[in-house]
């Protein structure tokens, strides 16, 4: 399992084509991939992005294409059919502050005129020497409230928007392996996103997340620990 907890902002960029109501900036916003980043047409569209320091990986989310090319080397993107959009996590080293990608003329896989991106995050990636448990579990989420009607009857109503929960669950590990987890969970709050990857051969498998849950870890012997954390899925 790969984690990015070390996000990196962007301080400028370059782009082709932006759709009124629909600039570049809204993709930045990992925070809010609901918003969108939408090109004016199908053209090709280059894209720049320049950062302080050096990144190892970039993640796309929300995306209405399946093709792109990074450094001039084409890459695919993976259908998460629970969301309805395309996604990956592509690894590479920087150290020029800048990086350059390209959408390809393709047709968007949505029918639509335009390309559209929900979010795009570069950072540095660590990877798990430890996996959780799988299958991982995984619901939808449908807050609900009771409340009660002039009747007397209780009565449950929805509550906010629904979501789908990640729960991670890890046994039979050293200290070093715990901490590795534990390091990246002190790093961020219960309001910070950063990216999951199963990285098992699926290359859609990679999750924009936050936590709902405290990180919660018990020693059941010496130098035998084990941790879980839930975790909410950023759409």
């Amino acid at each position: 399992m790969i984690l990015v907890s070390d996000i990196r902002e962007v301080d400028s960029y370059s782009v082709t084509s932006e759709a009124t109501g629909y600039p570049f900036l809204n993709a930045l916003d990992y925070e809010k991939p609901w918003l969108k980043w939408r090109s004016s047409s199908t053209a090709a569209q280059t894209i720049t992005l320049n950062f302080s320091g050096e990144i190892n990986c970039m993640a796309i989310f929300g995306a209405n294409f399946e093709t792109i090319e990074i450094a001039g080397a084409g890459g695919t993107l993976g259908y998460m059919r629970p969301f309805g959009e395309y996604r990956r996590l592509f690894p590479f080293y920087s150290t020029s502050n800048s990086k350059t990608f390209v959408i390809p003329t393709q047709t968007p896989t949505d029918g639509e005129d335009y390309f559209t991106l929900g979010a795009i995050i570069i950072g540095n990636y660590v990877t798990l020497t430890r996996r959780p448990y799988y299958p991982l579990n995984k619901q939808l989420i449908m807050p609900v409230s009771e409340i009660t009607l002039e009747s007397g009857l209780p009565k449950k109503i929805a509550k906010g928007n629904c979501y789908h929960s990640i729960s991670l669950n890890r046994r039979a590990m050293n200290v070093t392996q715990l901490n590795e987890f534990r390091d990246v969970m002190r790093t961020r709050g219960k309001v910070d996103p950063f990216v999951l990857y199963e990285n098992l051969g699926e290359i859609e498998k990679v999750f924009l997340v936050r936590r709902i849950s405290d990180f919660s870890y018990s020693e059941e012997g010496y130098h035998d620990f084990q941790d879980s954390i839930i975790l909410e899925a950023i759409t």
